[in-house]
């Protein structure tokens, strides 16, 4: 069978130019797509021809930028992108366009001019059904320059003639590419879960069904390279694992050279590290690094800097490919179906979901969900939100993790029957310990993160098979703290992860331990501070007050407040989720006196002051109140060991205060704390005025001494009881006011 292309020896003066469609798959490039759909528009050819972009979600504002160009030019089609992948892409674009021949642009690609009209020329003179030519690197920075040195050098690539080029002819694959539609709907266009090398797989099932993928020299498009170490090696770490992905599917498809990339880094590396013992061991390491430096010396043009830059880039694309490859063929699984972003992409693609799993959900049954919580606040949230959306789907999960806060059976059980959802109490270090295979001596970032699976193959929480979810995957997880291990456990198994309030800890750089200093390090991120939703697979991350969010992940942030999540349900349900959490724990005495919530908080156990600075430090703000003329109620954080105000009346330390006034209570006329998470919010019912009295930024040992000052100057101003109206009803529709502090604890 040969496969040739529709425009073969087609002769344009009697029968016209092949029709052109333009697909470029289009994610955060705001800044050059503009630029890029102006040079394909520019391009000169005999017949009009449209461009479509396929645009997934953005959080660069692409998708007013497509909008705009949609708008001014009428040959420009925009479709969405749910998948947010390459391939989903590309296929919707085809789909939603009819030329004969289909050009594919990247967003920030530039064509040589001629490029359509010249690639559709050579379709008709050879008959292939892709067309490509040579990729042409243009940097802006002095590290680009040495990236498009190493990517244009042979060591750097092995050859391919996109890089370096060669005579026109047959290839392999083509840099983008130029296609025959027909030839592409017979084959069945791109690998939609394939997120890298879904054109070289293309390319190999055109040329199994007889057709040509032609190179031809004359061609160029133009593009930026990677700007920084951690994106290169990232880009070629994963060039190599979907290579793997590839070889599984076609294993002919394998060159020698693709092997010896494969082999080499790891023997040049064991060569080095054995020759510190035995000379004779550099057999491999010497003539390798020897190539290296001839290889960045030819590239240099007497330019010293880019001479080290690009002898460091060489063997940095090397081992991050040859590590990605090998990694991929030895895990036992194909590598997409193990993905996380696979299972991402499957809820919005459905050639993907077809793969994703056996326990998807009929399409009216509401989406699968996991809530993974560690407090009481944390559940309180958790399910009234699953009362509010109650579904027929089953696969909706709550894991409660008790490692510092057991969960009470009867809690359980009554939220269970409320909320139509699985309530499990798990073990964070349980998990950790069933998962990791190393030994116990090794550092706990390592056991947490690296084990072996049965066979012997490498896996990481993502996509460790869990005994307690079995083959189980969601459709979201909603987990509230990002440092648990079981939470990258639920990200690799859901399509999309949200990080929900936890409180001040979600506002602040955190330091980074030595140890983790040096991981992180590795990765490119900061070895000195961390940010809680910092990671790549948070896709969302909910707080009371999104715009307090550090800078590096506001884009992240939407408002969600658990007040405003039970306002939403109809009031019996409400008072019943309460209720439940108060259990059969005795009331509070009634009073008809202004009265003052104090909520404690275990400081010395985070170190901040010994256990009688605490008791000193509460007896002063309760007698502070007590004079103003409030009566006092306290209500202790659930994990701290040492109480404090015991001849107080208590709240019970595990009902989340969020609740209060779904109780049928009055609000309390006042609530203090040093620095709570409950007085951020300001439409919470339990209190009418809330102080925060020590600022987030001051709430560390070493600013301890400033504290009595920030209690001080906040104490101040409160209002005497006496000036208040304590006759105030209950009203779980009512807002607060918040002062002094109100900063997120």
């Amino acid at each position: 069978m040969t496969l040739t292309a529709a425009c073969f020896g087609r002769d344009v003066e009697r029968d016209g130019w092949p029709s052109v469609s333009v697909v470029m798959p289009i994610r955060n490039e705001a800044e050059h797509l503009e630029a890029a759909v102006a040079s394909v528009l520019a391009q000169e050819y005999p017949e009009p021809f449209d461009v479509c972009l396929a645009v997934g979600p953005s959080d660069d504002g692409t998708e007013e930028v497509a909008a705009r160009l949609a708008e001014r030019e009428p040959r420009v089609l925009v479709v969405p992108n749910p998948a947010g992948v390459t391939p989903v892409a590309l296929n919707t674009a085809v789909a939603a366009t009819t030329g004969e021949v289909v050009v594919r642009v990247d967003g920030h690609a530039s064509l040589s001019d001629g490029y359509i009209r010249r690639a559709v020329e050579t379709m008709r003179r050879t008959g292939a059904v892709n067309v490509g030519g040579m990729q042409v690197p243009t940097p802006e920075t002095p590290f680009e320059e040495a990236v498009a040195a190493a990517t244009t050098s042979r060591l750097g690539t092995g050859g391919a003639s996109y890089r370096v080029g060669g005579a026109e002819g047959p290839v392999d694959t083509v840099y983008l590419g130029v296609f025959d539609r027909v030839a592409g709907d017979a084959v069945g266009w791109f690998a939609p879960d394939l997120i890298r090398n879904q054109d070289y797989e293309f390319n190999i099932r055109l040329r199994e069904a007889g057709g040509t993928v032609w190179f031809d020299p004359e061609l160029s498009v133009g593009y930026r390279p990677r700007g920084t170490w951690r994106a290169l090696a990232k880009q070629y770490y994963e060039y190599g694992w979907w290579k793997a992905e590839v070889v599984r599917r076609h294993p002919r498809s394998i060159r020698l050279r693709q092997i010896v990339a494969a082999v080499a880094p790891p023997a040049v590396a064991a060569s080095l590290a054995v020759s510190i013992r035995d000379r004779r061991a550099s057999v491999l390491g010497v003539p390798y690094i020897a190539g290296v430096l001839v290889s960045a010396l030819r590239t240099s043009r007497h330019d010293v800097g880019r001479f080290a830059r690009t002898a460091a880039i060489l063997p940095i694309e090397h081992g991050a490919w040859s590590g990605g490859f090998l990694l991929g063929m030895t895990s036992g699984r194909s590598r997409t179906e193990r993905s996380p972003r696979f299972r991402r992409m499957s809820v919005a693609h459905p050639a993907i979901r077809d793969r994703a799993g056996p326990n998807s959900a009929p399409p009216d049954a509401g989406p699968a969900e996991i809530h993974l919580c560690d407090n009481y606040f944390h559940l309180l949230l958790a399910v009234a939100d699953l009362a509010g959306r109650r579904s027929t789907n089953d696969d909706r999960l709550v894991l409660f993790i008790a490692d510092r806060l057991d969960l009470d059976p009867e809690l359980r059980r009554s939220l269970e029957q409320l909320v139509g959802a699985q309530i499990v109490a798990t073990s964070d270090r349980a998990a950790v310990e069933d998962y990791a295979r190393l030994p116990a001596w090794m550092p706990a970032i390592v056991r947490r993160n690296a084990s072996w699976a049965p066979g012997g193959r490498p896996t990481g929480p993502a996509h460790w098979s869990m005994p307690l979810l079995g083959n189980r995957t969601f459709d979201v997880a909603y987990v509230y703290h990002p440092g648990f291990f079981l939470s990258k456990v639920v990200a690799g198994r859901s399509a999309r992860v949200v990080m929900r309030e936890s409180g001040y800890a979600n506002y602040v750089q955190h330091r980074v331990a030595p140890g983790k200093a040096l991981a992180r390090l590795a990765f490119g991120r900061s070895p000195i501070h961390q940010v809680w939703g910092e990671e790549r697979w948070v896709d969302e991350i909910q707080v009371v007050r999104p715009d307090q969010l550090p800078p590096s992940v506001r884009h992240k942030g939407s408002r969600l407040a658990v007040d405003d999540v039970m306002r939403q349900l109809p009031p019996t349900t409400s008072r019943a989720i309460a209720r439940a959490f108060w259990g059969d724990a005795p009331a509070v005495p009634p009073t008809t006196a202004p009265t003052a919530l104090v909520l404690t908080q275990p400081i010395d156990q985070l170190g901040l002051c010994t256990t009688s600075e605490k008791e000193a430090l509460y007896e002063e703000i309760a007698d502070r109140l007590t004079d103003l003329g409030y009566d006092i109620v306290v209500k202790a954080h659930p994990r701290e060991l040492q109480r404090v105000l015991t001849q107080r009346p208590h709240i019970p330390a595990a009902f989340p205060i969020e609740a209060w006034g779904w109780l049928g209570h009055r609000a309390f006329d006042l609530a203090v704390s040093l620095n709570s998470t409950s007085l951020v919010d300001e439409s919470a019912t339990f209190a009418h005025r809330a102080i925060q009295l020590v600022p987030p930024t001051s709430f560390y040992a070493d600013h301890r001494r400033d504290w009595p000052g920030f209690i001080s100057s906040s104490l101040s101003t409160v209002r005497p009881a006496a000036e208040i109206d304590s006759k105030v009803a209950a009203d779980p529709q009512s807002a607060t006011d918040r002062t002094a502090h109100d900063t997120p604890r």
